[in-house]
């Protein structure tokens, strides 16, 4: 800040040094005086004499704010009267309280600039488990360093104190690994001596299928009657334990996951006669999903109206539609053609089944089962039935339950031209399963007088199937007639 106020004459000529400060020097004149003798009076005059009050400052202008070296020069207090100037020279606080400013201003950049971007401000919040920093990577290897504290407090004798070392939080220990197969097996055999036996006839078992890489020889390479005979006896062994024996077998079939096991396992328990084995063997049923173990199951059942009774339940409880199709073909076979018990099973399941599979599968099985009582409720579903493949076979099954007596219909329905082609095409298909001399006109005036052009071509080949089926069971040679077409007899499945 310039200085404004007056000052003598001499300090006009007064040089500036290295800090803009003014050095007073003597010039010389030529003419040289002596100094006055000092007198007692003169010396006290100027010993009583006060010094000269300095002139005020004028206001300075105002200060802008944020800056190291403003704030270095605005660091007395507010109102205060400014420092006394040594008398023939400038005042040297402003200047050195500017330099003292740069100073300090210079090394705090140095030192934010080493110090280098500041961490993250932490997220307020619920607090979260403490995270180890981060891991460094020396010569290509991670390290996960340590956490330290510094104690601010210093030992007596004024040396910093020790360095405490903090483990970093330990990672949370992964899930134990799933059990394999031989530790399963272990576990179970030594529940009970059920188990144990039934444990040391799944090792036997086991080794049918081990394969010998020194002999080079393996499963594919042996006898199969002698592997399927050596099964037998094993499957013999298990039986021989008794009914007291059911539950270890159904507890190690529902505990293990190997397929050869469970394959194993369920030919076992189904092989049991008597409610004890049916009820596990229902049971099973209802806790499996796997297709190839529950048909294991219900294959090896004995042929027992109970057991084809345990296969109707355990079809209204599953609700997979893949396995209640598997369910009811075996169901249906258990019955064979004259028991009547599963119509009403056939019947609910073709038409309240929620899956369209499930209801063809049991409008097939209808057709096959050839029952008369049938056959109104294919034309229901002929009908009433949106799904177009099931309203196909529902034509099939309805020449298949009626016989002759549904010619006149399917017919009708061969020659409707409001029906589509495929309705059409699969009733020309029912009348050749129907079959004999009466069928055989009728395909004939298909194949003569239909206006559609493929109607005629299936109408013919299927007449000239029927031709020939009845000329070989006249030779005595029954075959296959072409087409696929078979007649509706006593006998057929």
């Amino acid at each position: 800040m310039a200085d404004k106020r007056r000052r003598p004459p001499e300090d006009d000529a007064d040089d500036d040094d290295d800090f803009g400060l003014r050095t007073p020097v003597k010039r010389p004149t030529g003419k040289v005086e002596k100094p006055a003798p000092a007198t007692k009076k003169t010396a006290e005059k100027k010993k009583a004499a006060p010094p000269p009050e300095p002139e005020p400052e004028p206001a300075p202008p105002p200060k802008k704010e944020g800056s190291g070296k403003r704030q270095a020069l605005d660091a007395r207090p507010s109102g205060a009267a400014p420092a006394a100037r040594p008398a023939g020279g400038r005042s040297k606080a402003p200047v050195m309280a500017l330099a003292g400013a740069l100073v300090a201003a210079a090394v705090g950049g140095g030192l934010f600039l080493a110090m280098g971007p500041a961490e993250p401000a932490p997220t307020i919040g619920r607090p979260g488990p403490q995270q180890p920093p981060p891991a460094r990577v020396v010569d290509g290897r991670p390290q996960t360093p340590r956490l330290q504290v510094t104690p601010s407090a210093s030992t007596p004798d004024g040396a910093p104190g020790p360095v405490v070392p903090l483990e970093a939080p330990q990672p949370i220990a992964a899930p134990a690994a799933t059990q394999s197969p031989r530790e399963k097996l272990e576990e179970l055999r030594r529940r009970s001596g059920d188990h144990e036996m039934i444990a040391r006839l799944l090792e036997q078992y086991a080794e049918l299928a081990r394969v010998d890489p020194l002999l080079d020889r393996g499963p594919m390479f042996e006898d199969f009657r002698t592997r399927e005979a050596r099964e037998e006896e094993l499957l013999a062994e298990v039986r021989r334990l008794g009914i007291s024996a059911i539950p270890a077998l159904r507890e190690m079939l529902l505990g293990l996951d190997g397929r050869a096991q469970q394959i194993f396992l369920a030919k076992a328990l189904a092989g049991f006669e008597g409610p004890e084995a049916l009820a596990a063997v229902e049971e099973v049923l209802g806790r499996t999903k796997d297709v190839a173990l529950q048909t294991t199951l219900v294959r090896y059942l004995p042929d027992s109206p109970e057991a084809a009774d345990s296969v109707a339940r355990a079809f209204g409880r599953e609700e997979n539609p893949n396995l209640r199709s598997m369910l009811l073909r075996e169901y249906a076979r258990r019955l064979g053609e004259g028991d009547e018990r599963g119509r009403e099973v056939f019947a609910r399941a073709a038409l309240e089944d929620g899956d369209p599979n499930v209801r063809a599968e049991a409008v097939t099985l209808i057709g096959r089962r050839g029952d008369a009582r049938d056959q109104a409720l294919m034309e229901q579903i002929i009908n009433q039935e949106q799904n177009l493949p099931i309203r196909q076979r529902a034509i099939v099954s309805y020449a298949e339950t009626g016989r002759e007596r549904s010619l006149g219909f399917l017919e009708g329905l061969a020659r409707d031209p409001q029906a589509s082609l495929p309705i059409r095409a699969s009733a020309v298909l029912a009348i050749g399963r129907v079959g004999g001399d009466r069928a055989i006109g009728s395909l004939d005036q298909l194949a003569q007088s239909d206006p559609d052009q493929e109607i005629r071509l299936r109408a013919q080949r299927l007449a000239a199937s029927l031709r020939a089926r009845q000329q070989a069971e006249r030779d005595g040679m029954p075959g296959e007639p072409e087409g696929g077409v078979v007649p509706h007899g006593p006998g057929r499945r």
